[in-house]
């Protein structure tokens, strides 16, 4: 990583139930997608932010952006918002060989 990294410390949650400490909130990493370099201009630096596809026991499968959890419904969400960003500026977002 290039810059300063935006993420967050996830360790399991471990909690004692019936006298035996049990994890809580697994979370298995099933892809690592590098990471993002955006601005931050409250700053004015650059920051390194991991993007990951997870899997835990409170939330399923799951998207990483830093220190934020996607679910299904929030990356339709942000889908569809890039998808309308890009159309919006169909120049800019060709396919560059």
């Amino acid at each position: 990583m290039r810059f300063t990294t935006v993420d967050a410390d996830r360790k399991p949650e471990v909690e004692v139930i019936d006298g035996i400490p049990t994890i809580c909130t697994d979370r298995t990493v099933l892809v690592e997608h590098g990471e993002i370099e955006p601005t931050d201009d409250r700053i004015d630096t650059f920051v390194s932010i991991p993007m990951r596809s997870v899997h835990t026991s409170t939330g399923g499968i799951c998207f990483e952006i830093g220190p934020f959890t996607l679910d299904a419904g929030e990356i339709a969400k942000l889908q569809n918002a890039l998808a309308d960003h890009i159309n919006s500026s169909p120049d800019e977002f060709r396919w560059r060989k």
